[in-house]
């Protein structure tokens, strides 16, 4: 957290500034200080995992071929119906 303040990370005054005080005047309503730990552990995992580059192909073509289909148009027909009511006259 001092990092934010100190001039560590270069570039950053203001914002720096600002990251700081939402985390620690403003009551950090997102949690991100509470989850530092796990991120932290998730990020050593992670780390490790990508040593073992077959290892970190094979869960990232799992993790694309298990995404699904996405699409901007299916996104926005799905908005248009289920959350604004409407619909899109195709052409």
């Amino acid at each position: 957290l001092d990092s934010l303040v100190n001039g560590y990370i270069k570039g950053i005054p203001v914002e720096g500034v600002d990251i700081f005080k939402s985390l620690i005047d403003y009551n950090d309503e997102f949690f991100v200080l509470k989850d530092f730990d796990s991120y932290v552990d998730a990020q050593k995992k992670i780390d490790s995992l990508y040593q073992d580059r077959f290892t970190w192909n094979k869960m990232s073509i799992e993790n694309i071929s298990s995404s699904g289909v996405f699409s901007a148009d299916v996104t926005v027909m799905q908005y248009a119906s289920g959350i604004w009511d409407t619909r899109i006259i195709e052409r």
